[in-house]
């Protein structure tokens, strides 16, 4: 068993319970100066990294392909393995991310870390729990689909 978002490709054999939709959100320090803030205007080059996680993330994916369609290019790219890190780095200005809104609720809410709109088609993703077909749930695994059940994104 196990909770991802729903990127395609799940073979006939699992059985994938819908949680919910999560939103992406651009995200900076608010020390990040205010002519660094804009991504919606095309065919840009910024004195800024992208700080984010492992190449097959979603949310990268959809940031990295936004910034391609609107021929953005940012200095580099700071990979890091934890949403923390990814937080902190960004709320020290050491660059810009894009991440789920309820991983930067409360930094947006303690203005730690704001927002930058931007103009994203694509910036939800489906949450699903996944698990086999054919195995028997024990107790733990329907206690854990009883709390996502509860959980609920939308």
């Amino acid at each position: 068993m196990g909770v991802c978002y729903d990127v395609g490709g799940f073979p006939n054999t699992l059985e994938l319970i819908r949680l919910g939709r999560t939103e992406g959100v651009l995200v900076a320090s608010s020390e990040l100066p205010p002519e660094l803030r804009d991504f919606n205007r095309s065919d840009q080059e910024k004195d800024i990294s992208f700080v984010i996680n492992e190449p097959r993330s979603v949310y990268r994916e959809r940031m990295e392909e936004y910034l391609h369609a609107k021929n953005i290019l940012l200095r580099n790219t700071i990979e890091l393995w934890s949403i923390e890190a990814i937080k902190k780095s960004v709320a020290a200005n050491l660059g810009i991310s894009f991440l789920p809104r309820f991983a930067v609720k409360q930094e947006l809410h303690e203005e730690v870390l704001i927002e930058i709109p931007i103009d994203m088609p694509q910036n939800t993703v489906t949450a699903i729990c996944v698990h086999h077909r054919n195995r028997e749930p024990g107790s733990a695994m329907l206690f854990f689909r009883k709390l996502l059940a509860e959980f609920r994104m939308d």
